[in-house]
C-alpha cells in the first residue's frame, strides 16, 4: 500500500508538471505578428496590471470574436516532440469566465469610417472570403475623404459619404505585376460595387444592398 501511495504521489507530480491551468486576459483586439509567415496573433496577460503579450499559437476551442474583453480559463500542456516551427507549449479552453465589449473600441466607432481597418473577408468567386491572414490594411481620412490600402499594388481614391451610403472613386493605383493579383482585382472590384455602410460590433461593412462585399475590422493603435 504504501509504495502504492508513492507512485500516486509520483504521478501527480508529474502530470502537474506536463498540463496546468491559468487564468488569461485576452484584448479585444489581434495584432500583427510573423510566425511562419504574416499572421494574426491573440493578446493576452495573466495579470490585468501587465502589458499585453503575443500568443502566436492561439487557444484550441476559444472561437474569439474582434471587440470584446475576455477574461478565461485554460489548461497549458507541453506538447511532446514539437515541430521545428511549432510550439513546445499547448493552450486549451476550459472556461469563458467572462466576455465584455471593448467600449473604448465602440466610441471609435462613432467616427467611422475614419481611422484604420484590417480587411477581414473580401467577396471572391461568388462567396464572402476569409481574408484576415494576408493582414491587409484599409484606412479612411475622413477630413480629406481619401480611402488608401495595399494589397499588392498601392491603391487610393475618394470616397463619399451620405449618412450610410457611400460611393468609392475615381481609384489610383501603382502599376506592379505581382505573382498573385487574385486578392486586388477582386477587392477593387468589390469597391466598385459598394453603396452603403453599417455597423457590427467592431466590424465596418461595406455593402450592395444587403449583400456584404468587404468587411473590415478596426484595430486598437
Amino acid at each position: 500500500m504504501k509504495k502504492w501511495l508513492i507512485g500516486l504521489m509520483a504521478l501527480t507530480i508529474s502530470i502537474s508538471g506536463v498540463a496546468q491551468k491559468k487564468i488569461f486576459y485576452i484584448n479585444s483586439e489581434q495584432k500583427d505578428c510573423t510566425g511562419v509567415g504574416p499572421m494574426k496573433c491573440l493578446q493576452y496577460k495573466e495579470n490585468p496590471a501587465d502589458g499585453w503579450k503575443l500568443m502566436y499559437q492561439g487557444i484550441n476551442g476559444f472561437n474569439y470574436e474582434p471587440g470584446y474583453l475576455y477574461k478565461i480559463k485554460v489548461k497549458q500542456a507541453k506538447v511532446p516532440n514539437p515541430p521545428a516551427d511549432g510550439s513546445s507549449i499547448a493552450y486549451k479552453l476550459l472556461k469563458i469566465i467572462s466576455k465584455n465589449k471593448d467600449t473604448a473600441m465602440e466610441n471609435r466607432l462613432i467616427n467611422a469610417p475614419h481611422g484604420k481597418y484590417i480587411l477581414a473577408s473580401l467577396w471572391m468567386d461568388g462567396k464572402l472570403t476569409n481574408v484576415s491572414a494576408k493582414a491587409y490594411e484599409m484606412e479612411f481620412k475622413k477630413d480629406e475623404n481619401q480611402v488608401y490600402t495595399k494589397i499588392c499594388n498601392n491603391i487610393s481614391g475618394q470616397y463619399t459619404l451620405d449618412g450610410n451610403k457611400i460611393k468609392f472613386g475615381p481609384m489610383r493605383s501603382t502599376r506592379m505585376m505581382c505573382p498573385d493579383m487574385n486578392f486586388e482585382t477582386a477587392f477593387n472590384q468589390a469597391l466598385e460595387q459598394v453603396d452603403n455602410i453599417s455597423y457590427d460590433k467592431a466590424k465596418l461593412l461595406l455593402k450592395k444592398g444587403n449583400d456584404v462585399l468587404i468587411t473590415l475590422i478596426m484595430p486598437m493603435h
